[in-house]
């Protein structure tokens, strides 16, 4: 390759996920870099916001990881995905919410309250480890905490089916 100026030039380029780099050197050792994105912590924004999509539209990392590697789009791992969601996201959305049950409650405070609270179950022949229960302020048509709760006599139900299934495979 040759640069302006008509001096030889060695080019090194990698990718990583969505993003590209290039550092060029040419003979007088004069040395550029160019980056296709900036960077958050380290991070090719990209990166994080193609994940970011992903999860926050309700896609599936992993068909649209392999939508984007059949249509040659570079884009980033399905590890760097849950790596970014762990990381990232979920600690956002979770800041994000717990400053909005904070302000909820304050804004609430010193007045009568009707609550109503509500838990969703297993639908009959399923076995759901976990349970989300929600208490809802019915006056302004908010919630005001949600849990989501590890159902112990699921977890128990779900492993003599899993128990049965193995008993019946081996003998």
């Amino acid at each position: 390759a040759r640069a302006s100026g008509g001096c030889k030039t060695d080019d090194d380029s990698n990718s990583n996920g969505s993003t590209v780099q290039a550092t060029i050197t040419c003979n007088a050792d004069h040395i550029s870099t160019w980056k296709s994105q900036p960077r958050c912590h380290g991070k090719p924004v990209g990166n994080i916001l193609t994940c970011s999509a992903i999860v926050f539209s309700g896609g599936s990392p992993a068909r649209l990881l392999c939508f984007f590697d059949i249509m040659g789009v570079a884009s980033i791992q399905f590890s760097q995905c849950n790596e970014y969601r762990r990381c990232y996201l979920l600690p956002a959305v979770t800041n994000v919410w717990r400053a909005e049950q904070q302000a909820l409650i304050d804004s609430l405070g010193g007045l009568p309250l009707r609550l109503a609270s509500d838990s969703r179950s297993n639908s009959p022949g399923y076995s759901a480890l976990y349970r989300p229960y929600s208490l809802l302020v019915t006056g302004i048509n908010r919630f005001i905490h949600l849990e989501l709760v590890k159902d112990i006599h699921a977890a128990l139900h779900y492993n003599s089916g899993a128990d049965w299934k193995i008993c019946r495979t081996n003998g």
